[in-house]
């Protein structure tokens, strides 16, 4: 009995192991966030990300935050598309670029996949079920919607 309960107090730690593997395989197949190390520091105290680092088949580029017109999800991947029409992917969620990275009264996400750049929209029109259309300065290839959920601070963040 002695070497059965040791048995039982062994198990326990080892099954702990375990869990830890499966959690250590599962996270490798997730998205790699990249570490935030903002350096830009605006009026309130609080740190925005001043450029963003991206990859081309044959080289890094840093895209200066205020060259991005959208950020933007299509299907697994996230996206910006600069000022100039050039499209990058982007390492970085919708959820974090929104909630840290990005100044709040420069850039709004209007709906659960696009954020838009302040000083990129051209034009708002009413859309039906209370919702707002943009159309921004630089072309973009879907329709952008200001969820009706977000309309009301959409419009609190344009001055209204």
């Amino acid at each position: 009995t002695s070497l059965r309960k040791f048995e039982q107090q062994d198990a326990l730690p080892a099954k702990l192991q375990h869990v830890q593997l499966a959690k250590s395989i599962l996270s490798l197949n997730e998205p790699e966030e990249k570490p935030v190390t903002p350096t830009r520091s605006f009026g309130s105290g609080k740190q925005y990300q001043p450029r963003f680092l991206v990859k081309t088949r044959e080289k890094l580029l840093s895209i200066r935050t205020e060259e991005i017109a959208i950020f933007f999800a299509e299907g697994r991947l996230n996206f910006i598309k600069t000022k100039d029409n050039r499209k990058y992917i982007l390492h970085h969620s919708i959820e974090t670029l929104s909630q840290t990275l990005l100044d709040p009264q420069k850039f709004f996400r209007v709906n659960r996949a696009t954020i838009v750049a302040f000083d990129d929209i051209k034009e708002m029109y009413s859309y039906f079920g209370g919702r707002v259309k943009l159309v921004l300065n630089t072309s973009f290839e879907k329709e952008i919607i200001v969820s009706r959920d977000k309309v009301a601070e959409f419009k609190r963040w344009l001055g209204e």
